[in-house]
């Protein structure tokens, strides 16, 4: 029964037991994820501060009635089996945002609306890790605003 209201419900639509998911619905300030005001950044120092799946893991974009969003690349997700691409440094940057970041970033962007939005990050199978539930470095677990910018920035570094 359980299964049936999951799926019939949307997210989350795996059993506890089989994936952990991560929805954040505002950042530090705890204003709404809104990109008609800002662009959003989460960034990984390197490959091993990737979410700690042993199945793989997402990020899905939704609006704030849970619906996909149209956009230009007809991407809904971006997750391990994309070709992200690297900084320099060898950190990860994945842009939320609704306009391309630039073409250099595509690979990397994870098309948003023009208005508040619903990410949803969900990892299937075991986690690497001896706790349930992973927390990014630093223990932060909502978006921060970069000083000096309108852009918002979610960073897994201490």
């Amino acid at each position: 029964m359980a299964r049936a209201w999951l799926a019939a419900f949307g997210i989350p639509a795996n059993a506890p037991k089989d994936a952990v998911y991560l929805i954040g619905l505002d950042d530090a300030d705890g204003d709404p994820l809104d990109t008609a005001k800002h662009n959003y950044v989460i960034r990984f120092k390197s490959e091993k501060d990737l979410p700690p799946a042993k199945g793989f893991w997402s990020l899905t974009m939704y609006d704030d009635q849970y619906f996909f969003i149209a956009n230009p690349l007809s991407r809904y997700t971006l997750s391990e089996r994309n070709k992200l691409k690297k900084n320099a440094d060898g950190s990860i940057d994945l842009y939320l945002q609704k306009d391309n970041p630039d073409p250099e970033k595509e690979s990397n962007w994870l098309p948003a609306p023009d208005a508040k939005f619903i990410p949803c990050s969900v990892c299937i199978g075991r986690m690497r890790r001896s706790r349930r539930c992973w927390t990014a470095h630093g223990g932060r677990r909502s978006f921060g605003k970069v000083e000096g910018s309108s852009e918002q920035s979610f960073s897994t570094a201490d």
